[in-house]
Formats: structure tokens, sequence, C-alpha cells
């Protein structure tokens, strides 16, 4: 392999940062101290960036012999890899700022955080078209990536005795993308082909990586018998904006029990996530045989019809709430550990992936399939399982 690159002069890059933090609980005027155990203001700023490396910046090319007859014939050079002689580092620059409290002497805990992150020449990767036969796609800046949003936690502790201690812990955070502008030159850009009339593209004031798909303009039900036809449903004329993929919410919810003096422990943690919309190519082939219901509606009609024509009836808009783990752990008494031969022993039953209440069509909005980046594509891969683990532990010996 060889290649060749264009000479750059890099220049010296400057990344200053700088925060701040004031406890006004602590001010001899602070009027709430009763209540009030911390109240803590705090703000931060600060730039950032990424260096792409040399190799993404240089034309490689692969030599190769073609066989004839059976035997080497003439070396053949192609190009592996364009390169983008023009790839300059993206800086970045973030404001953040905030609260923290503390009330009823530390039972309650509250972290608020507003921030906004800005993302200059962004750095993407670009599909190239097979027909060229490059492999690896090219690297591009591609404008001003916004990313704002909320960070809001809380723990309280419910009960706080000897018998008993219960504490819950929440968390609510809210993430807007979006592409405030592309750089000259560049306009809409198509990042990968999911189908022929789905792509994921990165669109001015759109979310980075948004999916668009050709969607259903309108149809009728012309002869009345409760039947839609190809001729009765009618396609727009290009791609619109069908979601993003990635949520725009996410909330984790988790409690801790201990009871009977610490020597039992309960937690659990539950997930809830809305706004990811999903590509669900595993639901293709049920999609052309048409709705299972047995007098389907003409909305749900409406997509199986065209299943042919456009992926329309593939992408949805999911909403998600995980029971994610659960784990009991119990502190052996000591003479039951003795009759083990051990000083001290601990029983923890654990499990994972409980549960899943979700409107989404396909098995698991979650699961790994192919994709392009940060694209996630439901293939059919099975989720995630189920699972349970019991451990048995003995400390020290007699």
């Amino acid at each position: 392999m060889v290649g060749a690159a264009s000479g750059s002069h890099s220049k010296l890059q400057r990344y200053p940062k700088a925060g701040i933090s004031w406890i006004a609980s602590e001010e001899p005027f602070f009027p709430f101290k009763q209540a009030i155990s911390l109240f803590r203001l705090r703000a931060a700023i600060g730039t950032a960036g990424t260096q792409p490396d040399a190799s993404d910046k240089i034309r490689h090319f692969l030599a190769s012999a073609r066989p004839v007859d059976g035997v080497s014939g003439p070396t053949v050079v192609q190009v592996n890899r364009f390169g983008n002689p023009d790839l300059h580092p993206e800086r970045t620059r973030e404001i953040d700022g905030g609260v923290d409290l503390e009330l009823l002497r530390g039972r309650l805990t509250l972290a608020f955080s507003r921030f906004e992150k800005k993302t200059y020449d962004a750095i993407v990767d670009l599909v190239t078209a097979p027909s060229v036969g490059t492999p690896t796609p090219l690297k591009a800046n591609v404008g001003l990536v916004r990313n704002a949003g909320f960070d809001l936690s809380g723990t309280v502790n419910l009960v706080r005795t000897a018998p008993c201690d219960w504490s819950m812990w929440a968390s609510v955070s809210r993430v807007d993308n979006r592409v405030v502008r592309l750089a000259p030159g560049q306009h809409e850009l198509i990042v990968s082909t999911v189908s022929a009339t789905s792509t994921t593209r990165i669109v001015e004031g759109y979310p980075l990586f948004s999916r668009w798909v050709v969607p259903i303009a309108g149809y009728a039900d012309l002869n009345h018998d409760g039947i839609l036809t190809a001729n009765e449903v009618h396609l727009g004329d290009s791609a619109v904006y069908a979601g993003q993929e990635y949520p725009k919410y996410t909330v984790s919810f988790s409690h801790a029990v201990r009871l009977l003096r610490g020597a039992l422990g309960l937690h659990g943690m539950f997930a809830y996530q809305a706004g990811l919309t999903q590509y669900n190519a595993a639901a293709q082939n049920q999609l052309l045989q048409g709705p299972v219901e047995e007098h389907p509606s003409l909305a749900a009609q409406a997509p199986s019809v065209v299943a042919q024509s456009t992926d329309v009836g593939l992408l949805q808009t999911v909403n998600t709430l995980r029971f994610q783990s659960f784990a009991m752990d119990y502190q052996i008494p000591a003479a039951w550990a003795r009759r083990l031969r051990a000083k001290a022993g601990r029983l923890a039953l654990m499990g994972s992936n409980l549960g899943l209440w979700t409107n989404y069509r396909g098995k698991d909005p979650g699961v790994t399939g192919s994709g392009y980046g940060d694209e996630i594509i439901d293939t059919g891969a099975p989720p995630i399982p189920r699972s349970w683990t019991l451990q048995v532990s003995l400390f020290g010996s007699f």
C-alpha cells in the first residue's frame, strides 16, 4: 500500500477553561440555614478539540496482482481510501451551570444542571458510493452542531432507623441536538442508505444523523370495500424527516432498602426513554404479508400496501420502560456460618433485564443490529436475555 498526502501546517491550539462555585449556605446572611444545609451555585465554560488522524487526510492506494489464466497478471493499483486533505480539527465550546441543594438535614439532595455544547467543524463519517470501490468512509467537517439540555437528579432517604433504612434515587435528562449550519459549500448530506426510501442524513435545522423516509401522502377507500389497494394509497414526492436515532428523554429510578438492622438488602433499578426512532428491518416480511388483525383499519393497511415502495411502515418512534435489575443480599447469621466452618457469610440473588414495557412493534428496540456509526437497525437479533445469579460467599474459616 502506498499513499500521498497534501502538506498542511498545524496551528497552536488553545483550550481555555474556567469554573466557579459558590456555597451560599455558608454565608452568614443566608436566611434558610435550618431547612437548607447546602445551597451551591456553579458554572463552567470551556473549550476542547479533536485532532483527526494523519491518515484521514491521506489518499491510500492498494496494489494487487490480477490473475490471468490462473497465474499472476499485471499489478492493478486502485484507491483504497480517498482521504480528505481539507480535513481540520473540530472545536467544541461548552457552557453549563446549575445548583445543588441539600434539605431536611441531608435526607433530600437535589442537583440541577443546564448545558449547551457547540461543536464547530464537527467531524463525521460520510458514506462513499459503492461504484468507487472505496471500503472506508470519508471523514469530513460538516459544520456547527449544537447539543443543549438539562440533567436533574435527586436522592431521598425515606426511612432512616436502625431496623430499616430506605432510600430512593432518580434522574431525568433531556438532550436537544441540532445541526445549526452546514459548512460553506455543503448541502444536505446522506450519511447512510438503509434502503431505497429510507436514509440517515445530516440536514441543517434537524438532529445530526436524523432518519428520513418517503411518506404516505394520503389514502382513500374508493370502492368502500374496507380493503386498500396500491392505487388507493399515494406516496410523497420526496423523503421527509421521520425522527432521530437516540432518545430525547431518559429517566432512571432506583431504590435501596435495608432491613433487619442491615442484614437484608433489596435494590431495584428502572429506566425509561422516549423519542428514539427505530428502523425495524426484521419486520419487513411481516409488513409485506399485511396486518395480522382480523379487521385492520385503513391506517394499518396503508404501510403494508406500499411496503414494496417505501419503508415508512418500518420506522417507529419508541418509548420504553425497563426493569433493569434487582438484587437481594442477606448476611448469614454467625451461627449458620459456623456450621459451614466459616466466620461470616453472605447470600446474594441478582437479576438483570427483568421486564420491558414498550409501544415498539418488534422484539426490543435496544437490540444491537447492523448499522452505520451510532445508527442501530433492528435486524431481528435476539434481545439481551433475562438472567438470574445466585451467589453464596463464605469469609474466613476455623
